[in-house]
């Protein structure tokens, strides 16, 4: 197994009789008292309910992959992956792999997109994310309000679909765009239905490599 990996051998009744420093570090209890324990000992009784171990699959020869709750000495609990075997004398070896940080920061990750999404989806500007060929992701509420296009339709476009070039105009500048640097430009936008207006747009880079545009239609304040 990989260094770090927390490896615990165990009879059929779950008694420990060996384990690694990684086990012991992890859980908190010297390898000695490891080794007068449960591996039950370790885990929450409604999760050994909602997934019991699988001695029957083990005792097939066939490994076992799981993800569990292991409670640790000081009463703080940390998520491994477990991998289970049976080894040749009998015994079960079981290897865990410490998930907790990552699954932390998944989440932590999975509830900041959530909030991004509910911040641009609420914008009072359109917001229009495309990739760095000028191919449309995403369009929030307003954006779909202003052109005229659903989500679905926004995501089958590309930037000249949208905004046009007219004559006397300098081009879009795609290298810029492209490379990341941010942009400002006022241009003629078409919605769907053929009409024009007039929208101004800021685009930069995102982390992900994508270009994100905060844009609003200006016809009126040019006109006054």
């Amino acid at each position: 197994q990989q260094a770090g990996d927390a490896i615990f051998i165990f009879d059929k009744t779950g008694k420990i009789s060996d384990v690694n420093v990684s086990s012991a570090k992890l859980v908190g209890h010297t390898e000695k008292e490891l080794r007068k324990m449960n591996i039950t000992d370790f885990a929450f009784v409604e999760d050994l309910e909602a997934m019991p171990f699988k001695f029957d699959e083990l005792n097939k020869g066939i490994s076992t992959i799981s993800q569990r709750r292991i409670k640790r000495k000081d009463g703080t609990s940390v998520i491994l992956e477990i991998h289970t075997k049976q080894l040749p004398n009998g015994l079960y070896l079981a290897a865990g792999r410490d998930l907790t940080e990552r699954i932390k920061a998944e989440q932590e990750l999975r509830d900041s997109e959530s909030k991004y999404r509910t911040l641009i989806e609420n914008a009072d500007e359109a917001i229009i994310i495309g990739n760095r060929k000028s191919r449309l992701l995403e369009a929030n509420a307003t954006a779909v309000k202003l052109f005229g296009y659903s989500k679905e339709e926004f995501s089958s476009l590309g930037i000249e679909d949208i905004i046009l070039v007219e004559e006397g105009e300098q081009p879009i500048r795609y290298k810029d765009i492209e490379e990341g640097r941010p942009v400002h430009m006022i241009r003629t936008a078409k919605r769907k239905d053929g009409s024009l207006f007039k929208f101004e747009v800021h685009t930069q880079t995102m982390p992900d490599g994508n270009i994100i545009g905060f844009g609003r239609d200006v016809t009126e304040r040019l006109k006054a």
